[in-house]
């Protein structure tokens, strides 16, 4: 799967232009799509979280599994972190200084940073808090 890489336009556009990637979609195409769900009522974006792109690729059809850093059950955060690729492509959300960030991993686990070039592997983040693969579900 080829997935190209669209920069975010909107200071909290990053879930917004990585939705865009995992579609084939322009930033402006994914942000109108993603506009109730990412703007307050007096239009300012304020960006979308991981619920709104799970639904949001679910309506295009495609299905996910969400790996979480802290084991539920457990109760502990897990050996393995963040996880060796496991679909198609992933959303992982990460935290940046002073902000919490999304990217597109793909499939050979190679990091599309909407924000910045310089990022290309999840280790070059502080911390990973979760990571959604996605599989395209056959029609």
């Amino acid at each position: 799967m080829s997935i190209k890489r669209v920069a975010q336009e909107d200071a909290d556009g990053c879930a917004i232009a990585c939705v865009a990637m995992v579609l084939g979609w322009t930033y402006q195409e994914a942000r109108g799509y993603l506009r109730i769900a990412a703007e307050d009522d007096a239009g300012v974006l304020h960006g979308i979280h991981s619920g709104v792109v799970q639904e949001a690729l679910a309506q295009h059809g495609w299905m996910c599994r969400v790996h979480y850093r802290h084991n539920s059950v457990t109760k502990s955060d897990r050996a393995e972190w963040p996880p060796p690729p496991f679909a198609p492509v992933h959303i992982a959300f990460v935290n940046v200084p002073n902000n919490h960030h999304a990217v597109v991993v793909t499939a050979t686990g190679d990091v599309l940073d909407p924000n910045s070039t310089a990022r290309t592997r999840l280790t070059d983040f502080s911390k990973v808090d979760q990571v959604i693969g996605f599989w395209k579900v056959p029609q």
